[in-house]
């Protein structure tokens, strides 16, 4: 990483923890603030910058210092979250379902809309459709992130077996679009959604080549179960009215395609049960 951008990053890191944004390194959480913790499907300076003005509404409503907290790596935020670090979380659905089943999170709210992935080339590739991503190298969000599921998936109903894929993980959605950019990828895998709020330099001159399938729910709102139930109500019902009733809230919205706010129900959430033993192997495996 070049010095200069490096700076720039500590800057805007620095701004967000004075104004109630932190980055989080394990610290225990304090009972005088609300703790939000954000899964990491972006880099921290877009993540807090979206999802800053539902931050302001709270901290306004409930009078209560609230702030943000993500992990460098979906694994850590994983583990953070069984280990009761947030009060509350913002996380990906397939997670939102082992956090209720092993943990004993309760989901609170979810965009009205599904969530799928898009395999994007460089608008010079060769490559026109799924099939030539055969031998490829093909560059991946997180290895636990869904849409990496999803686009195994995927590609394998296409006919591509396991010896013939060659995924490259990155830490985030941003980061492995941006290696088809530096030409270190064929092609790239991310959520659209992800995609869609992604800087206009990041995406320039990419094209679109498949998609994954659907699954309900991009992302859940859910309450650690150590919280007052009354309290996760209104914290429940104040995300409502923010996101259905403000201008900032139906901006997001708006920006990431979610259409409405709903709370999740019990057959959308069954969808991922096939997915937990593998991602309980993969959260508790040990680094080499």
């Amino acid at each position: 990483m070049k010095p200069n951008k490096y700076i720039k990053i500590i800057a805007f890191l620095t701004v967000f923890c004075f104004s109630s944004l932190c980055f989080a390194h394990g610290e225990e959480r304090k009972p005088s603030m609300i703790t939000i913790g954000i899964f990491p499907y972006l880099n921290p300076e877009t993540l807090f910058k979206l999802w800053d003005p539902m931050r302001v509404y709270l901290e306004i409503k409930l009078k209560q210092k609230v702030i943000f907290q993500t992990a460098p790596d979906y694994k850590t935020f994983v583990q953070r979250t069984h280990k009761g670090q947030y009060n509350y979380i913002i996380t990906a659905c397939h997670f939102s379902r082992l956090n209720q089943k092993d943990s004993g999170f309760h989901p609170l709210l979810a965009p009205k809309a599904k969530l799928y992935g898009i395999f994007v080339v460089k608008e010079g590739s060769p490559i026109k459709g799924l099939a030539d991503l055969k031998g490829k190298t093909i560059a991946t969000p997180d290895p636990l992130a869904v849409i990496t599921f999803g686009g195994v998936e995927t590609l394998k109903k296409r006919g591509i077996p396991d010896e013939d894929l060659s995924m490259k993980s990155f830490p985030s959605h941003n980061s492995a679009i941006m290696s088809v950019q530096r030409n270190q990828s064929d092609a790239g895998l991310c959520s659209v959604r992800a995609f869609n709020v992604m800087r206009q330099n990041t995406k320039v001159r990419l094209r679109i080549v498949g998609e994954t399938e659907r699954i309900p729910y991009p992302i859940v709102f859910m309450a650690n179960p150590a919280e007052d139930p009354q309290k996760a109500q209104e914290i429940g019902n104040l995300l409502v009215d923010f996101f259905g009733n403000t201008e900032q809230g139906r901006r997001i919205v708006e920006k990431t395609s979610y259409k409405e706010m709903i709370i999740p129900v019990e057959s959308d959430l069954v969808y991922f049960d096939p997915m937990l033993p593998k991602l309980r192997r993969l959260i508790n495996e040990k680094a080499d």
